[in-house]
């Protein structure tokens, strides 16, 4: 029996690859498509090979991003190609001469043309594009792509972005799965995402229900951020420049050489600024008559920046084997300082004490890793053996002094310091094979193996001014090690079942983690076994039209910080302990939907990891994670994008080329307690969001996104309604290769916030107002040589982020 007889027991028992040699009787037909009027390549330009006796399919691909396609090893004798794309001319190319290699050269295709009010309009690409399992944002096309990543999908109108932590959310969870060309970036993903130029991304994938062959991590879905990397032959690339009023700068280069099968990339990012944050909150313990109410007012100032490289060659050994490797290096240095003058009052509203609180502190966070792919195609019907191998170190540093001087201690204010060092190691190994048959569907199998080691050194010193000295008087100072190692398999299944498409899967994750508190002698196993099923099936309408239902389970697992059973000391009567004891989340996730245009959602989770505040010993305000008895959402999306394209229904004046409306709403029902504090919500969440485009005079494009997020309140929280607007103005120079942008961004100061928490214990208000908003920036892009991008690989499974970063 050949391996091609059983792949399976080929996949996991085959450890050293073999080149594989296949005598096709063609060995290559290439070529190159392009818009017959502008010249421009095509990407995503459908090219099938049919049999010229019955004109059946014998294989087919897309053009790559450069209007690229390649075909090696075709065993067909007479043949004919057929190339399709929505708003262009199909054309076939009739009998071609068979020899060993057949290069084709330019292909054009001739627009579709429909003529409203006497201009031709064509089609165009959209901001938004969607498969069954996933969204694709074209950054070049979001309003204000001219500024952070986060701001580009913010203005997308599929993400929330937290003003104060930068957090992303979908649908209300911020359990997101944020991938950058699908490898782990243990520094807070959410805050470099706020920190890096968009002009440095391709395209985001966004997954909310993903397939048993994608990493299960997070309840919210998968983000994908596919950074750019060009294609095309000779060298080119591209600099990019984003000042701001709102005292930040981005920028970013890359450079690319291409020559026959090997390929050189590098890009280089750097971001400097500053944030100043003024803020106010009042916090009342109705169960402590001593200090019964807290009132506060501060103002927190950070500076910093960032700094990146990554490099990666790809090379073409031959027809049927590809290595690959990269490298990236990021460095974020920053500094914080916070002044608060608090209030302490007891129930009969007497001042019983005071304090100024002034914190310092200097942050230093990097990371390096390697990769290396590698494939093989087994032969010419698509059937191929992928191999990933990962390795990624992180080192955070974190030094802080923190003084608080007591109005009735004036000769002696508390002094503290705390310096805590991590160090992240991961290592990832995957092993994947695709067999598409002919008459039996598409199998796809794999095995990953992740080792994840990290090791907390936490050191809190108290001035004695008794002793004149430094030391550990509340001995608070510790030393946490964990190690996670998980094997993961799986296997997934897809064919055409009567007029559906269907693809089932499951993936079974084994789970063996090791926590050790060596200053407490705690040591704690938190081993388990988990199955992910996942299921689509979807029925294609149109081309732009298809209904779908996907189904799959995720997990959420714990994350150091929060796992870590010891103290942390934020200031008086305010504290952060972890919880060994706290456990893996689990989501099970259905979703109906239209295309992308209407969406109807439902999940059911587990033991979601909640940040939990109580009041414990009469006054002191605790801060920790639980896991939540459970939480439920369903909600629903509608989300239309009008465009000045042939296939849209409705159409738009010749200047209108964009109008997107989304307005989603989703419920969330959760139930949570710790200690005596326990509490059922029931939250509703409305937002609506809008993104016009047009074109001005001059051929300057305009583009105006706004987003209402009505006022949210449940038996717990209150969060008062925000008014996001931006104005975004862009102009083409130089043949398109120089690109000026103007934006005028939170006109309405969306980013001054406000909240509520209620409970048994405890009522508390914050307000938040961020300085230098509303802002104003320019952004200046200029490629050369026709800078063209093309994806990178897909590699981690997304634990590796931990809080913190520049804001």
């Amino acid at each position: 029996m050949s391996y091609r007889d059983n792949p399976s027991l080929f996949l996991f028992f085959l450890l050293v690859l073999s080149f594989n040699i296949s005598f096709g009787q063609i060995k290559l037909i290439s070529g190159t498509v392009a818009d017959s009027v502008s010249k421009e390549k095509l990407p995503g330009v459908n090219v099938l090979i049919l049999t010229g006796g019955d004109g059946k399919v014998y294989t087919g691909i897309a053009t790559d991003q450069n209007g690229k396609f390649v075909f090696k090893n075709v065993n067909v004798k007479n043949i004919s190609l057929k190339l399709s794309m929505i708003g262009y001319q199909t054309k076939f190319i009739d009998s071609l001469k068979i020899k060993s290699n057949i290069e084709l050269g330019q292909i054009l295709l001739s627009p579709s043309p429909v003529i409203l009010q006497g201009i031709e309009v064509k089609a165009q690409k959209q901001m938004l594009e969607f498969t069954p399992e996933a969204v694709i944002i074209n950054i070049d096309k979001v309003p204000g792509n001219n500024s952070s990543v986060s701001d580009a999908l913010k203005n997308t109108g599929l993400v929330d972005v937290d003003p104060s932590t930068k957090k992303i959310s979908i649908r209300g969870s911020n359990a997101v799965n944020i991938k950058i060309d699908g490898k782990p970036l243990t520094m807070a993903a959410d805050e470099l995402l706020s920190q890096m130029p968009a002009s440095y991304v391709d395209k985001v994938e966004i997954s909310t229900v993903p397939s048993a062959k994608d990493d299960p991590e997070g309840e919210g879905g998968i983000i994908n951020i596919i950074t750019k990397k060009n294609a095309s032959d000779n060298y080119n690339g591209s600099v990019n420049m984003y000042g701001s009023t709102q005292h930040m700068g981005f920028g970013s280069a890359m450079f690319n050489y291409k020559k026959s099968s090997f390929n050189l990339s590098s890009a280089f990012l750097g971001y400097l600024g500053e944030m100043k944050v003024t803020n106010n909150s009042d916090r009342i313990n109705y169960n402590s008559n001593s200090l019964y109410q807290i009132s506060n007012n501060g103002e927190s100032y950070t500076h910093g920046n960032m700094k990146g490289v990554r490099i990666s060659m790809d090379y073409d050994l031959d027809t049927v084997n590809t290595i690959s490797v990269s490298g990236s290096y990021y460095k974020m240095d920053y500094n914080n300082e916070n002044t608060a003058f608090a209030d302490n009052f007891n129930s009969s509203y007497f001042d019983v004490y005071n304090y100024v609180q002034k914190n310092n502190g200097d942050y230093n966070n990097k990371f390096v890793n390697y990769s290396a792919y590698y494939r093989n195609k087994i032969n010419n019907k698509g059937c191929e053996l992928t191999s990933d191998i990962y390795f990624m170190k992180q080192d955070n540093t974190n030094n802080s002094d923190m003084n608080t001087d007591y109005n009735y201690m004036a000769l002696y204010p508390t002094l503290q310091n705390n310096n805590r060092n991590d160090v992240n190691k991961t290592i990832i190994f995957k092993l994947d094979y695709v067999n598409p048959t002919e008459n039996s569907g598409k199998f796809e199998a794999g095995y990953w193996l992740t080792y994840r080691n990290r090791q907390n050194d936490y050191r809190n010193n108290n001035y004695s001014y008794l002793l004149g000295a430094w030391n550990d008087s509340l001995g608070l100072s510790n030393i946490f090690k964990y190690r996670e190692i998980i094997h993961s398999s799986y296997l997934t299944y897809s064919n055409k079942v009567y007029i559906f498409d269907a693809k089932a899967g499951l993936r079974l994750e084994q789970t063996l983690a090791e926590g050790n508190q060596e200053m407490t002698n705690q040591i704690f196993d938190n081993d388990y076994l988990s199955l992910f099923p996942s299921l689509s099936i979807s029925y294609k309408i149109t081309d732009r039209y298809q209904i779908s239902f996907n189904a799959a389970r995720r997990i959420s697992r714990p994350q150091m910080d929060q796992i870590n059973p010891f103290v942390i000391v934020y200031g008086p009567n305010n504290i952060f302990r972890g919880n060994s004891q706290i456990g893996p989340t689990y989501t099970n996730i259905y979703e109906l939907a239209l295309s992308s245009y209407l969406k109807f959602y439902f999940s059911d989770t587990k033991g979601k990891a909640t940040y939990f505040s109580t009041i414990e010993q009469d006054s002191v305000s605790v801060n920790t994670y639980i896991n939540s008895k459970s939480s439920k959402t369903y909600g629903t999306e509608l989300n239309y994008p009008i465009m000045n394209d042939p296939s849209s229904f409705i159409k738009l004046p010749a200047w209108l080329t964009m109008v997107n409306i989304s307005l989603s709403y989703y419920h969330l029902t959760e139930e949570a307690g710790y200690l005596n504090d326990n509490y059922i919500i029931n939250r509703n969440v409305y937002r609506i969001t809008s993104n016009v485009n047009c074109k001005l005079w001059y051929d300057i494009t305009a583009s105006m996104y706004i987003t209402y997020t009505p006022k949210i309140k449940d038996s717990r929280f209150i969060t008062y309604s925000t008014t996001y607007l931006g104005i975004y103005l862009n102009k083409d120079l130089l043949n398109r290769k120089l690109q000026i942008g103007f934006n005028i961004g939170d006109i309405l100061n969306a980013s001054h916030t406000q909240s509520e928490t209620m409970t048994s214990d405890f009522y508390s208000y914050s307000n938040n107002q961020y300085k230098y908003s509303p802002n104003v920036a320019l952004s200046i892009r200029y490629n050369f040589n026709d800078f063209k991008m093309q994806n990178e690989r897909k590699v981690d499974d997304g634990r590796d982020k931990n809080e913190g970063g520049i804001f």
